[in-house]
């Protein structure tokens, strides 16, 4: 009997062995998760720095102390003079002549330097104006002109000539201030004249064929 129930028990563990490994075949095995591994960082590269260029000291300049400037004045307020009103002044005129004078000295341009240009005829009459002014001159146009030996023009008569318009023009421009004679005393012709002394006077200027002397 004890072998019998010892094979009894050695048939039923058998079979639940069996059956135990057919479950575990029939049960599917779980799948294995992989763990997916990171790649381990690379080590940072060592970016090189760039270094702050160093700093150069200049040395420091004296400083000088500035003067505070001078506010300056306030200008004085101009001092306003009162003029008198101005007077209407007659023309200006260098000599003043009366008109016998006037026209005794257009006579004479006309005699001396009708063929002469404007500015010799208005030199003519400058000089007779010029020997009014001085001491050692007659102090008449007549006395000038009529002098003994002074001009040609009285000795051969062309004194007598009546003035053209451009005669009595020449002499107002003289008595107006107009002198082209530069103050000269004397003038005369070089190709007719026989006086040695004439010749010895500084000339100033020449207008056509007249020479003007001091």
């Amino acid at each position: 009997m004890p072998n019998k129930t010892l094979s009894l028990a050695m048939v039923i563990f058998i079979s639940a062995v069996t059956v135990a490994s057919s479950f575990a075949v029939l049960i599917p095995e779980e799948p294995k998760i992989q763990v997916a591994h990171m790649p381990e960082p690379k080590e940072k590269l060592e970016q090189p720095t760039e270094q702050a260029p160093e700093k150069t000291t200049t040395p420091k300049e004296p400083v000088q102390k500035q003067e505070q400037p001078v506010a300056p004045k306030a200008p004085e307020p101009a001092v306003q003079v009162k003029q008198p009103p101005a007077k209407a002044q007659k023309p200006y005129r260098r000599v003043e002549l009366p008109w016998r004078d006037i026209q005794l000295l257009a006579h004479m341009v006309q005699g001396e330097a009708r063929g002469e240009p404007f500015i010799g005829k208005v030199a003519v009459a400058s000089v007779v104006i010029n020997r009014l002014q001085r001491p050692n001159f007659p102090d008449t146009v007549a006395g000038i002109i009529y002098g003994a030996g002074e001009f040609c023009t009285v000795r051969d008569g062309q004194i007598n000539l009546p003035p053209n318009s451009e005669s009595y023009r020449a002499v107002q421009m003289a008595l107006g201030g107009w002198d082209p004679s530069y103050g000269s005393l004397y003038f005369y012709n070089p190709a007719r004249s026989t006086s040695k002394w004439i010749f010895s006077r500084p000339i100033r200027v020449q207008y056509g064929q007249h020479v003007f002397a001091g």
